[in-house]
């Protein structure tokens, strides 16, 4: 048993880059082992770099937190020599360090072979091209948006909607069909993160007023109109009244003309910025357009011609009001147009249950006005980029604390083919210490699966998981860069390496198995080939905990693939995962290997 009395804390800074890194290495150990520390923590940024070509160099004089960076950005003119001791592999610790080291500045400087820093440089460039191919991407986008998508009311006709989703160009990621699917819009601004979470929490009781104008809502929307401008009237004073807000009919500045919008209006830009749009339609069924989708059109296009799209991710609500229903969707411009519902249609009638449904109804309609003056505050307070280098089409969420520092995060690009990704939200990005990561944003997740089999090197290392709101969590783990079992041919394979890669994938699931953990998905997607850092050999890494969990309570998925996968026969969607199937699944991949 150790204790910190027995470690120093020394502080150490990979040339090229800002931010230090905090080491505890053993007082008698030797600088070999220190080499493996820092190696470790940055694994990312050193990758095919071994931790005994590191060099590690004592600065004569320790530089405080206040003269960091100064000295950060002076070090690639500085001949190293100069400024710093040399440490040697078998040197032990605490004879260069004979006074303990002071843990507020920084002591060591960690450089590379040149042959490597060649290689850090390409990461770079990759790096560059990529977030280059975003912002084409991206432009292309907003040009598709002013000169290939249709007037609203036109391109709301199922005939016209369809072929616009039909072009890779013009699609909208809202859900029809099922693969062209928005990834959760919450990672894009926390706002829609807070409107389900507020919206169904069953404890928040809307005031008196937001109660009797909402029951209003009910008594008119459910009276029969004559024609969609008498409703649209009727309802847009009522929801004025409701939000305390200024709902009224605006242009773009095209020519076409929405139903109702709520703006913001933003001093750097010297314009409104659309918080809402609304659009209704008399009653169900009637006029062959949908009022959702026209709304969708109306929002891409005032985003498009302000001039938005190009300066922020855009988010705005979609109030689709059709006879006596509502729906309330949210949607961004971010590398597609994405919106999702919010909400259900509801209801806006008569009910024997008049008096829940008006409170449900009015606990939405509440979370709506509070979203809504938030929206007015985010564009009000709205500045220019810096750059061009359009990072609000990534997450909002850039940073996590680990190890008692803030990790910052830029995002690189979105991970999988435009085509193939759908709604998985799954990122690549570097931190601020130059580690290459992957930014997975989930709802169910095994983060203690995951930390169990990073501690044995058979998962990614884990570097953050933490909940979003929104029923959301974000993971980040290190960018593995290798094939999965899925890419690779099984027989071409040497079988002793098969066995090697086998022999993990088993001491992975037994780990979890004996931890009262069933991993539930153990097919060759989630199955990495990798270099295991011990042994020097091949071995596996699972990926994917999403279906992870506790036996006994774990389940699979509603939307299983029963139909192109071959399971265990006892597996049933919504059933429950138990060991015996993961056993089925590793017996599904050992056939291969003979």
């Amino acid at each position: 048993m150790t204790n910190d009395e027995d470690k120093f804390t020394l502080n150490c800074l990979l040339e090229h880059q800002e931010s230090p890194i905090r080491v505890k290495a053993m007082k008698n150990s030797q600088v070999i082992e220190l080499q493996k520390l820092v190696w470790q923590q940055l694994a990312n940024a050193l990758a095919g770099v071994d931790s005994n070509t590191l060099a590690l160099w004592k600065i004569e004089r320790p530089i405080p937190a206040n003269e960091l960076k100064a000295f950060a950005n002076d070090l690639p003119m500085k001949d190293i020599k100069t400024i710093a001791m040399k440490l040697e592999p078998l040197d032990v610790i605490s004879t260069s360090f004979t006074v303990p080291p002071d843990d507020t500045c920084l002591h060591i400087v960690v450089t590379v072979p040149a042959d490597k820093k060649r290689r850090r440089e390409e990461d770079t460039d990759t790096s560059v091209a990529k977030r280059a191919k975003i912002v084409e991407d991206h432009e292309h986008l907003i040009s598709a948006i002013k000169t290939k998508y249709p007037a609203p009311s036109m391109g709301a006709k199922v005939s016209e909607f369809r072929k616009l989703q039909a072009n890779s160009e013009t699609r909208i990621k809202n859900g029809r069909p099922l693969d062209y699917t928005s990834p959760p819009i919450s990672i894009y601004h926390p706002v829609f993160a807070e409107f389900p979470d507020h919206a169904a929490d069953p404890s928040t009781i809307p005031s008196a007023d937001i109660l009797k104008a909402t029951h209003e809502i009910f008594q008119f929307s459910s009276e029969f109109y004559t024609d969609e401008p008498q409703r649209q009237n009727k309802i847009n004073e009522l929801f004025c009244e409701l939000l305390g807000m200024s709902i009224h009919p605006m242009s773009p500045g095209d020519g076409s003309c929405n139903d109702g919008a709520v703006v913001a209006f933003c001093p750097v830009f010297n314009t409104n910025a659309l918080c809402a749009i609304v659009q209704y339609k008399l009653e169900m069924g009637l006029g062959g357009t949908d009022a959702a989708v026209q709304g969708t059109l109306g929002f891409a296009k005032w985003q498009q011609l302000q001039g938005w799209a190009s300066v922020c991710c855009c988010p705005t609500f979609i109030i689709a009001i059709v006879g006596p229903y509502v729906c309330i969707l949210g949607a961004v411009i971010a590398d597609d147009v994405l919106v999702e519902p919010l909400t259900d249609f509801l209801w806006l009638g008569g009910t024997p249950h008049l008096n829940e449904h008006v409170v449900t109804a009015a606990r939405v309609f509440d979370t709506l006005k509070t979203c809504l003056e938030q929206w007015q505050t985010f564009y009000q307070g709205l500045r220019l980029p810096t750059d061009n280098a359009r990072l609000f089409v990534y997450p909002y969420f850039n940073s996590y604390r680990k190890d008692d520092r803030d990790v910052h995060l830029t995002y690189v690009d979105r991970i999988g083919f435009k085509d193939e990704r759908a709604s998985r939200a799954l990122f690549e990005a570097k931190t601020d210490t130059d580690n290459r990561v992957v930014v997975k944003f989930v709802k169910d997740y095994s983060a203690r699966g995951h930390k169990l089999l990073a501690q044995h090197g058979l998962a990614p290392a884990l570097h953050c998981f933490k909940s979003i709101g929104g029923g959301m969590h974000v993971v980040v783990m290190d960018l593995v860069q290798v094939k999965t079992l899925f890419e690779l041919v099984w027989d071409d394979i040497p079988q002793t390496i098969r066995q090697t890669i086998l022999d993990d994938i088993k001491k992975a699931v037994c780990l979890l198995h004996d931890a009262g953990l069933v991993f539930g998905d153990l097919r060759p997607p989630n199955v990495m080939v990798v270099d295991q850092p011990e042994t020097g050999h091949k071995g596996a890494m699972l990926i994917d905990f999403d279906w992870c969990g506790d036996e006994g309570e774990a389940r699979y998925p509603a939307v299983l693939n029963d139909t192109q996968i071959t399971w265990h026969e006892g597996v049933v969607r919504g059933g429950l995962i138990l060991k015996e199937h993961d056993m089925h699944q590793l017996a599904m991949l050992e056939p291969r290997s003979t």
